[in-house]
């Protein structure tokens, strides 16, 4: 799993939370600060994290999530928050089976 700082304004304290929570209880984490590549996404807002896989020393990517402003969209509210998150179960299934073309 990698976790990404998408705020390129100011520091992301949701982002400092979360690695310090998790280096101190999760070993081998891996996370990222934004580069260039990264800050062109959109649909995320501050953080998001994606979820691979690696069989075969080949690193598949199938999941992702993170924060996003649907809710204080909707209702006006700027305090709303809503994470979501997705996994692609096909996927990973046809990756386990060796049913995706090399």
């Amino acid at each position: 799993m990698r976790l990404k700082s998408l705020n390129t304004d100011e520091d992301n304290r949701l982002f400092t939370t979360a690695t310090n929570f998790i280096e101190s209880n999760i070993g081998g984490f891996q996370y990222q600060r934004h580069d260039a590549e990264q800050s062109r996404q959109q649909y995320y807002k501050r953080l998001q994290f994606k979820i691979y896989v690696s069989i075969n020393n080949k690193e598949y990517e199938v999941g992702d999530g993170g924060f996003v402003d649907w809710t204080q969209k909707l209702t006006g509210n700027k305090k709303e928050r809503l994470i979501i998150s997705g996994i692609g179960i096909e996927f990973l299934f046809k990756i386990l089976n060796g049913l995706l073309d090399p």
